[in-house]
């Protein structure tokens, strides 16, 4: 694991367990993160004493939580949001990702599958608590697309890809395709299907209009051939050469595994697990891959 840098502190209240069974190391934090973040849970927490009946402030508490990673506790007012709000969309797709973010994938998509299906037949409407900051973007499309996360984490790719070609039914605007897009690429490849993984790239450029999915987009120029290994790197490592980016990372070991150099690819894998950004997505997606690799099941290639 990278040093910890002088401004920065971690945060460690409960245990969250990898798939290995090891305890994850705490996040880091700068010290100013950290105090803006714990003082934000304070006052969700005291407004959430409060009114604990009023949705609003149970999702604004528990993503308060989830904001300097404590999953379990945010998963358990997630829960009873649920047990008070039985039809709320928004509070199964969030606890869905809590739970992927936990690695209970099946328990990922049972939620998630609860919030497509509540979502059904209702407009399409914006979600205003989304943890990628995104400005736009569906409630719908989201559930969808961490569905499908949770399918291709459990290795049901066929349930994943008809998961993420939903969310292309859904949106249209290119900081929301590049993310469906980079997982459909990797699923195609992974199941012997390059043809249709490569027509998700035809249709990448580099005038794209990209503002919060650079890394997925980074990833896809890598796979068509406009970015090169070592430009992609150096966004993908600080100046230590520690990893930053593991969706970026997982996206240059799939790249290295396409082109014949599977020690790369390992050794890549085996650094972004090394690091502490386990509630990263593209972390999740190596950790994914070598859990299967180390006990020989269906994997991309990524043999110990």
């Amino acid at each position: 694991v990278a040093p910890v840098p002088e401004d920065t502190v971690v945060e460690k209240r409960e245990h969250v367990i990898s798939m290995f069974g090891n305890e994850f190391p705490p996040l880091e934090f700068s010290k100013r993160k950290l105090q803006r973040a714990n003082k934000m849970i304070a006052i969700h927490e005291k407004a959430y004493q409060k009114y604990p009946d009023s949705l609003q402030i149970i999702m604004n508490y528990a993503r308060a939580l989830d904001e300097i990673g404590n999953r379990n506790h945010s998963g358990e007012i997630y829960a009873e949001g649920v047990s008070k709000y039985p039809k709320s969309a928004i509070l199964y797709e969030y606890n869905g990702l809590n739970r992927l973010i936990l690695r209970d994938f099946k328990g990922a998509i049972r939620d998630l599958e609860m919030a497509v299906l509540l979502n059904r037949g209702t407009e399409v409407t914006e979600d205003p608590y989304h943890d990628l900051s995104f400005d736009e973007g569906s409630r719908q499309y989201f559930s969808w697309y961490y569905l499908g996360l949770a399918f291709y984490f459990n290795r049901n790719y066929d349930s994943a890809i008809s998961s993420f070609r939903k969310c292309l039914e859904l949106e249209t605007k290119d900081d929301l395709i590049v993310m469906p897009y980079y997982w459909l690429y990797i699923i195609y490849q992974e199941i012997g299907n390059p043809k249709v993984a490569e027509s998700f790239v035809k249709m990448i450029d580099t005038k794209m209009t990209i503002e919060k999915s650079k890394e997925y987009y980074r990833g896809l120029l890598l796979f068509k051939g406009l970015f090169r290994p070592g430009r992609l790197m150096q966004f993908t490592v600080d100046n230590q050469d520690n990893i930053v980016s593991p969706v970026q990372a997982y996206a240059l070991a799939i790249w290295y595994r396409l082109n014949e150099r599977p020690e790369d690819a390992r050794e890549l894998i085996n650094q972004v697990i090394g690091t502490n950004r386990w509630n990263d997505l593209g972390y999740i997606a190596a950790e994914v891959d070598s859990y299967y690799a180390v006990n020989n099941l269906n994997c991309f290639g990524f043999r110990h």
